[in-house]
């Protein structure tokens, strides 16, 4: 049996919800159990390129009874920033990465870790610039989830970013229908990409932000979903999460960077045994 996802569009189990918060609006997705009881509330961030959509077969497991990428980043920070404002932080794919005292460049961090290479691509601004159309967003899309060309090679590398050269080549991604990559078109098209890769462009910022923090510790629950074959945030990079976290739990899935969407029944079973036994159960360790 086909595992349950959020259908796209108008699924009548999720809201699609905006606010506006310090100038800027911003849409998110509101999914409440048919009941209209619950115990606690979710937040699921998502990452790039992805939108809320991205949780499309989380959603009905939690709404029965987190973050991605950036999205994992973030929750690591609000949970830093915000302590009494949130009491457990389930992360899949990024490691947690402590504050710290000395500034990297991103030239100097791709120096030291050559697989983030793609990020300059990202940051240097050139890629918002070239592709704007829907069908090279498309491209790009199919590129960025694992799309092939016609002779079966990649159309990114880790070191160099995307090869848009590759990019009229490359087929349909298999890890999305073409109803959801047609939505996720038309979501990245609406605004264009300025936005979301302006994630690669904080470095500086966030350090300076996170310069108080220095001292902090995260002190609660905090779930790591690991995905062996990801070739952007990679086993090894979460080595030494357990000097950071005093309550960590480690999972695992075998699946690449996009392990919500090829390997979603293990992730949702990772997720709902950790909520029902350290969230709800009061447990500090499975």
């Amino acid at each position: 049996m086909a595992l349950d996802k959020i259908q796209v569009p108008g699924d009548p189990r999720v809201r699609h919800c905006s606010t506006f918060v310090n100038g800027t609006t911003y849409g998110y997705l509101l999914a409440t159990p048919p009941d209209g009881k619950y115990r606690a509330t979710i937040f699921l961030i998502h990452g790039f390129p992805d939108p809320s959509m991205g949780w499309r077969y989380q959603i009905p497991t939690l709404l029965n009874l987190g973050g991605h990428d950036w999205g994992g980043a973030i929750v690591y920070r609000i949970a830093l920033y915000e302590p009494d404002f949130v009491t457990h932080v389930f992360s899949v794919c990024t490691p947690y990465w402590p504050p710290s005292k000395q500034y990297l460049s991103l030239e100097q961090t791709i120096a030291k870790i050559p697989f983030f290479g793609y990020q300059a691509q990202l940051a240097n601004g050139g890629l918002e610039d070239i592709l704007r159309s829907k069908e090279e967003i498309r491209q790009f899309l199919n590129a960025m989830y694992g799309g092939r060309t016609t002779d079966g090679k990649p159309a990114i590398s880790m070191e160099k970013g995307v090869l848009l050269e590759k990019l009229p080549d490359v087929q349909p991604t298999h890890l999305v229908s073409e109803k959801e990559m047609d939505y996720y078109v038309n979501e990245f098209s609406r605004t264009g990409l300025h936005g979301p890769v302006s994630w690669y462009r904080t470095r500086e910022q966030n350090w300076k932000d996170e310069l108080e923090f220095l001292n902090e510790s995260l002190d609660i629950p905090v779930l790591y979903i690991l995905a062996t074959n990801d070739t952007a945030l990679r086993p090894e990079l979460s080595r030494n999460m357990e000097r950071n976290i005093k309550h960590l739990t480690k999972a695992e899935v075998v699946a690449s960077h996009w392990a919500l969407w090829e390997s979603p029944e293990e992730c949702n079973a990772h997720i709902k045994s950790w909520v029902e036994g350290v969230v709800f159960g009061g447990k500090v360790k499975l």
